[in-house]
């Protein structure tokens, strides 16, 4: 590719960009703590779209109330929450650009000042920010945030956004169900609590666990007692080990826990994706 072509339009899909570039999330706090959009908001976007990047991804925006990561960010659960976003779209469509919405539950990350409550995540992570510690989420909490997503996606093509984009920091649900890491924590672990994994949290470990020390990891993983597993539907795990076995020694020493591969299909996690679409569907 020459340079030339990254200013030429792009086809994705059924949809054209003006260009190659795309604009990524950025929280603004432009938002009231309500999550509604402002004047500034309007503006800024108004004025990255402008002869800007073909795609412009929007601010990671809350799909429930439990989610917010900080006191103003934009909301998508709100009665209201599709004529707000679409004032955005409508201000980069304008300018001949595409919307991608950033959905997004910030789960350890929560904030309780714009939440009331405390941060809830699939297990009992600490937050480096914040430095407190998310209480697990229950089935049915982990159903209602699913439905969130669901609702949130519903509320995005309705207010026009072209592309959604899903931040799914920790995706072991998607990969195995709760009762599916039950029977594989037997297996592997004798029923001892397991710090689960997925081939991204190896290969993007420093952006995983960004700003932890020794002393955050021996608050955390140590109390796994079943150790780290990995839910690997790509086999990369063994690769890992086998080109820089040094590398994923140190990985382990680090955690202060064993860390070991479990081979999944990836079938849930195509299933999900393949029925959010088809209730996307008009």
């Amino acid at each position: 590719m020459n340079m030339e072509q990254l200013f030429e339009p792009f086809k994705i899909g059924g949809l054209t960009l003006a260009n190659r570039f795309v604009f990524p999330p950025i929280k603004t706090a432009f938002g009231t703590p309500q999550g509604i959009v402002t004047k500034q908001h309007l503006e800024f976007y108004r004025q990255v779209a402008s002869n800007g990047p073909g795609l412009l991804i929007l601010e990671p925006v809350a799909v429930t109330v439990d989610g917010k990561e900080h006191p103003k960010q934009l909301c998508i659960h709100q009665p209201e929450s599709v004529n707000e976003i679409k004032k955005i779209v409508e201000v980069i469509h304008a300018e001949n650009r595409l919307v991608c919405l950033h959905l997004n539950h910030a789960g350890a990350a929560a904030n309780p000042k714009a939440t009331g409550t405390k941060p809830k995540a699939p297990a009992a992570i600490t937050c480096p920010t914040s430095g407190q510690t998310a209480e697990p989420l229950g089935a049915d909490e982990i159903d209602t945030i699913i439905d969130g997503y669901r609702d949130a996606a519903q509320k995005a093509v309705a207010a026009g956004v072209d592309i959604l984009e899903i931040q799914g920091g920790q995706c072991m649900d998607m990969i195995a169900t709760e009762q599916e890491r039950e029977q594989i924590a037997q297996e592997v672990a004798g029923g001892e609590p397991v710090w689960w994994m997925t081939p991204g949290w190896v290969k993007f470990r420093k952006q995983v666990f960004k700003g932890w020390d020794k002393g955050m990891a021996n608050e955390n993983f140590p109390r796994h007692s079943g150790g780290a597993i990995v839910l690997d539907g790509i086999g990369y795990l063994d690769q890992y080990m086998a080109d820089d076995p040094e590398e994923f020694l140190e990985y382990c020493d680090w955690m202060g826990i064993p860390m070991q591969a479990y081979p999944v299909s990836l079938d849930r996690f195509k299933m999900l994706i393949t029925e959010g679409a088809k209730n996307l569907a008009p």
